[in-house]
């Protein structure tokens, strides 16, 4: 199991676990609540539901994001390995060209060589 593997599997678990706490304490009876109002029933609070699913959810997603990445690094990582083994093969081949009809001088210094100029060039 890789990295990727477990960064997913940490995200699915981050999200079922951010909606399972989040019923379960929004279904627990606040102590706090009850000592202030004396008509609290114990109702399931929206407020704390909703709290711990968007966290779960939202870790879930960092997850699934760092996973995501990774497995992006990982394909740049083969590719370049990829273009780097066959770039060692290809410049390979070009050193063994034949380095006939070239010279040290430019082209142009080549053909002005032994031309005298004239007053009407």
């Amino acid at each position: 199991m890789n990295l990727n593997e477990v960064l997913k599997w940490l995200g699915w678990l981050s999200i079922i676990g951010g909606v399972i706490a989040g019923v379960v304490i929004a279904n627990d009876p606040d102590p706090m609540l009850e000592a202030i109002d004396t008509y609290y029933e114990g109702q399931f609070r929206w407020s704390v539901a909703l709290t711990w699913i968007a966290s779960g959810i939202a870790s879930g997603v960092i997850f699934f994001s760092i996973s995501r990445a990774l497995e992006l690094l990982e394909v740049i990582a083969e590719n370049t390995q990829v273009k780097q083994q066959v770039t060692a093969t290809s410049s390979d081949a070009r050193t063994s060209y034949p380095t006939m009809g070239k010279t040290k001088s430019s082209s142009l210094e080549a053909l002005s060589k032994g031309h005298q100029f004239k007053s009407n060039d």
